[in-house]
């Protein structure tokens, strides 16, 4: 049987469900190489066009296509067509009819069946339709399907199953009240649930129709578009905090791909991206987790309740990011009650009744007391296999309330089991860990590194290993209420502790394996304060010490030639600085040293600390300084500080860290400072005689006030627009570039006049080159280009107008280096005259500045707008081994995990595992693999600048650029779909091989 692949961008109404097929136990599919991706309501993308409404195409990215699903809301049918691509989206095929298998209360799902071979559709309406929800979703469909006209839905009645017995009757609405489906075929094979997870159906969420209707909806998508045998979900909460049955819970579902079996799927309906179900429907949601999880002895915790993303074979934002940054506090409201919620909705097993069984097979549950194994209430446990049992203590009530399990430690877990004997085995690092030691073993106490201290509550413990010599470190943050304490072992035994702290700990280490334990502390009143918590674990390879030499001017150096170098130790230095007003959280009132730099004009000055850190703590900071004052701090960093400044005498601070413990991490460091003057600026080119009539320009930005009443009609019938009326009068500009660069034009006329603007490279119509209804741009080699604006039919009269030119000295103006520009404009300019893009938003990336600097600009060049300027990561294997900051090897090579240099374009936005991402197309040899690859722009906490701000650092991707996640949506949202990016590296090879370097 052939597999069955989703495709395609999946929107709102298929929300996060899995893959199936009409078989007695629908397939898992395992880890097929399906795609799954989700994006924004096409609806809000529609255009007008020949009479219909026109939806943007939607790619399969890979794998031929041969079905097509529409899911609307709308005012009317709409008729929707659909046509279909086989050569990458290039060119279409005719307009086809689609079939309507949906229609209810303003909902609708059409389908068709494509020709095969298909990588892009492309769907439109009937103009009479408001379509006010779009998605269009792909798949492959499995051999021997039924076809549109012969699915088929869930027969209850099957292996002599009733609704009644698979329904909670008192909460739950079940599947006979809303219209669920009803054929001969039966959905999913029998099931022991031991595990939740928790979605959103991505449908609307302030939903126009009723739930009843909505979910008759998503079930038929789900039925006819994907070949289910029914509802995917076990449990659906809607809008109106009612709980309604989909598949029902004895059965397998078809919510998460790979992960099916076992596992409760329970959906809030509505998209929970940014906002949080309401009220109503967590505490209903609460509700049916409770029952759940009571009915099938499944423990409330975020090992055992997961968001969608989490798990299985599919990549998805599912349950959306606001629902699952919300899932800790959900489980917790499931676990302390929600409000008048019936405490025993289906009985709770009676424990005086208890029995236990010996030689129990591996899965059974065994109805016991848990007094005598580590839990003191009644409940269900899942026994691994072998020989268990539990005796009867003295004094007993119940049967067995002193119940002792008495072959050892049980798996908790059987079914997960990723082979890691402790919570958790990063395999790198810096690796974040959240989570609880409520439920944690107690297996340490009494550490070597802290003698007099309770920590004999229950810990999390997490396997290090450490690929060379190197400082090992870890953080841990804890609430109100908890004091969990963080300890660095060499091996699993608390006499072998290293480093142990209220917040962090440190280490220097040789390769090998260790042991982070986080540990409840507990108060002399015997009170245990264990609870949730948050880690950071890292580690910092060795350093090669660069030396001493002897201080250029007494204590403090001094210089005003460039570059300079300075040697040194904070060890004995002044303490006059601290609190710095650039890093105000951070304790820096250890010993520090001061270099005066005098500088001899208007630049950037740049100070690099070669060996801030190294395994004899050692933490210096560099801070620069207009004044000997720490409110006078304009830029500070680990290991680098820059800042654009006029000339005269500025400071720079080499200053020791202090931790909360007091420990002060003063020693020897190695600075380099060098300065880069501005350029000049350019002196505006000679003009030559003005033409009669004209206004001549050469220095830039300008603006103008004028009208075209009045002008000369000589102009019509431009190149670039053949098909407009643009007869009437007309005024003219002649711009004079002193260097290539990006002209950009935008204006604005007032009511009953229609100015158009033109861009012509001569002073003939037939040599425009960009042309617009308010703003044109196009770059341009140094020399005169024209500015024509001119009146459409009769419409002439007053305009105002900004004109800006675009060059190397814009670039450089936001801080990119002279290099760095002149290669990455000179790129632009190429690709624009080969017609790859004439988008005005380009980012450059700069891989020779270390990641502890913002690398990654984004600059208008129509109106030299700075964008964004981002921190930006580099792939793993890029790294220089002797600079965690720095990258010096780039590859196009799948698999590399290294960063591409060159130009690429970007392509469509989807929801992925990193939230919304954006795809890439190279566009030389040096990055022709970047799609192939998923080499994509993400967002990422380790390119947070608070990360960076804690660690010295941006951390490392598998090859993607990867930039803040609180500004990746803007950053995407901006460039996407046609921009071009080029990554900058000083790269021999790479510069004599480019096709867009001189």
């Amino acid at each position: 049987m052939r597999r069955f692949w989703v495709l395609g961008l999946l929107v709102w109404s298929i929300g996060c469900g899995d893959e199936g097929t009409l078989v007695t136990i629908e397939e898992e599919s395992g880890h097929d190489p399906s795609f799954f991706a989700e994006g924004p309501d096409l609806a809000s993308l529609l255009q007008e066009m020949d009479g219909h409404v026109l939806a943007p195409p939607v790619a399969a990215h890979g794998v031929p296509f041969d079905r097509v699903s529409i899911l609307y809301d709308a005012n009317t049918d709409g008729r929707p067509e659909m046509r279909v691509s086989d050569d990458g989206g290039r060119t279409y095929g005719a307009w086809a009819a689609t079939e309507t298998v949906f229609d209810e209360e303003g909902a609708f799902v059409a389908l068709a069946d494509a020709p095969e071979g298909g990588t892009h559709v492309q769907v439109r309406f009937d103009d009479a339709a408001t379509v006010t929800a779009l998605s269009v979703a792909l798949y492959v469909v499995p051999e021997g399907a039924p076809g549109l006209d012969e699915q088929e839905g869930l027969d209850l009645a099957a292996d002599g199953e009733t609704e009644a017995a698979l329904s909670f009757s008192d909460f739950v609405v079940p599947g006979s009240a809303w219209g669920r489906r009803a054929a001969t075929a039966t959905c999913g094979g029998f099931h022991s649930p031991n595990k939740i997870t928790i979605h959103h159906t991505a449908t609307p969420t302030n939903d126009s129709i009723s739930v009843e209707a909505r979910l008759r909806q998503i079930e038929s998508e789900m039925v006819f578009g994907r070949n289910f045998c029914g509802m995917g979900y076990h449990f659906i909460v809607g809008q109106n905090g009612k709980v309604y049955e989909g598949r029902p819970r004895a059965r397998v579902g078809a919510h998460a791909k790979g992960a099916n079996t076992n596992n409760i799927g329970i959906s809030f309906m509505g998209n929970y991206q940014g906002a949080l179900p309401s009220a109503q429907m967590r505490e209903a949601g609460a509700t049916i987790l409770k029952m759940v999880a009571d009915e099938y002895g499944i423990a409330l915790n975020r090992q055992k309740v997961k968001g969608h993303r989490q798990v299985g074979v599919t990549v998805t934002d599912c349950p959306g990011h606001a629902m699952y940054g919300h899932l800790e506090a959900f489980i917790d409201m499931a676990k302390n009650g929600t409000g008048p919620i019936d405490d025993d909705p289906i009985g709770e097993p009676d424990c005086s009744s208890a029995t236990v069984g010996t030689n129990v097979p591996s899965g059974s549950t065994v109805q016991v007391t848990y007094a005598g194994c580590g839990l003191d209430t009644c409940g269900w446990y899942l026994c691994a296999a072998g020989s268990w049992s539990c005796t009867a203590g003295p004094g007993a009530e119940d049967a067995f309330p002193n119940a002792a399990c008495d072959n050892g430690p049980i798996d908790d877990d059987p079914i997960d089991d990723d082979g890691c004997a402790y919570d958790a085995c990063p395999t790198q690092l810096p690796f974040v860990y959240n989570d609880s030691t409520t439920g944690g073993g107690d297996d340490f106490d009494n550490y070597s590194c802290a003698p007099g201290t309770n920590e004999s509550g229950p810990e999390r413990v997490v396997q290090v290993t450490v690929p060379s010599d190197g400082t090992l470190s870890a953080t841990v943050t804890d609430g109100a209420g908890v004091d969990i304490d963080v300890h660095i072992l060499s091996a699993h035994s608390a006499g072998a502790c290293l480093d142990r702290d209220d917040a962090s700990a440190e280490a220097a280490v040789t390769a090998g394996e260790y042991f982070v334990v986080f540990d409840s502390y507990v108060k002399q009143s015997g009170a245990v304060q264990d609870g949730a918590f948050n880690a950071v674990i890292d580690f910092v390879p060795e350093e090669d010490d660069p030396g001493d030499t002897t201080p250029v001017c007494d204590a403090d150096a001094c210089t005003d030639t460039f570059p300079f170098n300075y040697t040194a130790s904070t060890v004995g230095g002044s303490d006059d600085f601290d609190m710095y007003n650039c890093a105000p959280g951070t304790n820096e009132a250890g010993p520090e040293r001061v270099v005066r730099a005098t500088l001899p004009s208007t630049g950037v000055i740049t100070a690099t600390l070669n060996s801030a850190v190294n395994p004899d703590n050692v933490d210096i900071d560099v801070h620069i300084l207009t004044s000997l004052d720490d409110n006078a701090c304009v830029s500070r960093g680990h290991w680098e500080a820059a800042a654009h400044l006029g000339a005269g005498d500025v400071y720079i601070v080499l200053d020791s860290w202090v931790s909360g413990s007091g420990t002060v991490f003063a020693g020897d460091f190695d600075l380099d400072v060098t300065f880069t003057p501005d350029v000049p600026d350019t002196e505006p080119p000679p003009m030559g005689e003005c033409p009669t009539g004209v206004t001549c320009l050469n220095t830039f930005p300008a603006a103008i006030e004028d009208t075209t009443v009045g002008g000369p009609s000589d102009l019509d019938g431009y190149a670039c627009a053949p098909d407009l009326d643009e007869s009437g009068p007309e005024k003219v500009v002649r711009v004079t570039l002193a260097e290539p660069g990006f002209l950009g034009v935008s204006l604005t006329d007032g009511a009953d006049v229609d100015v158009d603007v033109h861009i012509l490279t001569g002073a003939t119509p037939s040599t425009c080159v960009d042309r617009g209804n308010v703003q044109a741009g196009a770059f341009l080699p140094a020399g005169d280009a024209w500015v024509v604006f001119d009146s459409f039919d009769n419409m002439a009269g007053p305009f105002e107008a900004d004109i800006t030119v675009s060059t190397t000295s814009t670039l450089t103006g936001h801080g990119l280096s002279q290099a760095a520009a002149e290669a990455a404009l000179h790129a632009y300019g190429t690709a624009y005259a080969q017609g790859y893009s004439d988008r005005p938003e380009y980012t450059v990336v700069d891989f020779s500045l270390p990641s502890d600097q913002r690398r990654l600009w984004t600059i208008n060049l129509a109106t030299g707008q700075l964008l964004f300027h981002e921190f930006a990561a580099h792939g793993k294997n890029s790294g220089d081994p002797a600079d965690i900051r720095r990258s010096n090897s780039f590859s196009n090579v799948n698999g590399s995990n290294k960063s591409s240099l060159g130009l690429v374009k970007t392509a469509e936005s989807y929801f992925g595992s990193h939230g919304l991402s954006l795809r890439l197309d190279g566009l030389e040899p040096a990055n022709s693999n970047v799609r192939p690859r998923a080499i994509v722009v993400h967002g990422a906490w380790y390119a947070e600048p608070s990360f960076v701000q804690q660690n010295g650092y941006t951390g490392r991707s598998l090859g993607c650029p990867a930039v803040s996640d609180a500004n990746v949506a803007s950053l995407v949202n901006t460039i996407k779909e046609g921009a071009l990016m080029f990554g900058y590296y000083p790269d021999a090879d790479y510069m004599a091989t480019s096709p867009f370097m001189p």
